[in-house]
């Protein structure tokens, strides 16, 4: 076993939450059944890594305001320690987060400190051997992506990354050859990347070729049914997910990659782990709210009840 850290290079804001049964139409309003404050982004995934009982950093910049604040009470309430940047001109982010009677979530967000970076912002971020880094896609979508792109390039690629996709840098990112975590509509966005049409056999096929051309492990998650594993030169294998009844889809993805990357943390395996990841997303969606993954305590119970 393991005991190494997780380091989340992605952005921390807070999300004004909001129920609905139906997302409105341009000009038109609707009643909220919910609301509440949250923060959340790449928070929700070191959430997730906390409850794993393991080491959670932020290096991802965090602003000067009410927001901010509010993102360093909750950190210093879990024990999640920033390592990053504070910009003091300007305050962090927030979105908007609507979810419908569906479990379907709708985003606006207004963008802070945590997209001011430059080549520089995680310039002091020196993973040790055995700790994982979590990069998130969003990243890439503002100035802080530099910085990012500053980290990738000086840094060995044989430490084990988690990454999620972005167009803009899709090149760079395959080349450090991550372990890639996405959803099916994710998955379908970079196989049309990498050349490969979705109308040439099974899902599964598709998914062992994109594996094959990233020369990395690849994993897609399938919400109930689960997620797909598939590494260079060998079959997918469906890691098997736990049905239930979703009210809340918002962050699960979130729960999944930090569960994830606490277990590699631990010296977990990757198959055990996705399992492991798959059971704390199937509590996750149970609950309603953007940070929901559940204590290892009740992920462990969920995996032995599977197993009887």
């Amino acid at each position: 076993m393991g005991n190494g850290t997780v380091i989340s290079l992605g952005q921390v804001i807070v999300d004004l939450t909001m129920s609905v049964e139906k997302i409105p139409q341009p000009g038109r309003d609707v009643f909220a059944d919910e609301a509440g404050i949250h923060v959340g982004a790449s928070y929700n995934t070191l959430h997730a890594v906390r409850q794993m009982g393991v080491d959670a950093r932020h290096a991802g910049i965090l602003g000067t305001g009410p927001w901010a604040d509010t993102i360093r009470r909750v950190f210093e309430s879990e024990g999640i320690r920033h390592v990053g940047p504070t910009d003091e001109s300007v305050d962090s982010g927030f979105c908007v987060a609507l979810t419908d009677g569906t479990a379907e979530r709708t985003f606006i967000s207004m963008r802070g400190a945590e997209a001011r970076g430059d080549e520089s912002t995680f310039q002091n971020v020196e993973p040790a051997d055995g700790d994982v880094v979590h990069i998130s896609g969003y990243t890439f979508a503002h100035h802080t992506g530099e910085g990012l792109r500053a980290f990738m390039r000086r840094t060995a690629p044989n430490r084990r990354f988690l990454a999620l996709f972005d167009d803009e840098t899709f090149g760079e990112m395959v080349e450090y050859r991550p372990v890639w975590s996405c959803n099916e509509r994710e998955a379908v966005l970079i196989a049309g990347r990498l050349g490969l049409p979705m109308h040439q056999g099974t899902f599964r096929t598709l998914i062992e070729r994109m594996a094959r051309r990233l020369d990395s492990a690849l994993i897609v998650r399938v919400g109930k049914g689960g997620a797909w594993l598939a590494r260079p030169g060998a079959e997918a294998e469906l890691v098997a997910g736990f049905p239930v009844h979703a009210i809340d889809t918002n962050g699960a993805g979130d729960c999944h990659a930090g569960v994830l990357c606490a277990e590699l943390s631990r010296g977990t395996g990757l198959r055990e782990a996705v399992g492991i990841a798959n059971a704390a997303a199937a509590i996750a969606v149970t609950r309603r709210g953007p940070a929901t993954c559940p204590s290892r305590i009740e992920v462990e119970k969920l995996l032995a009840m599977q197993t009887l």
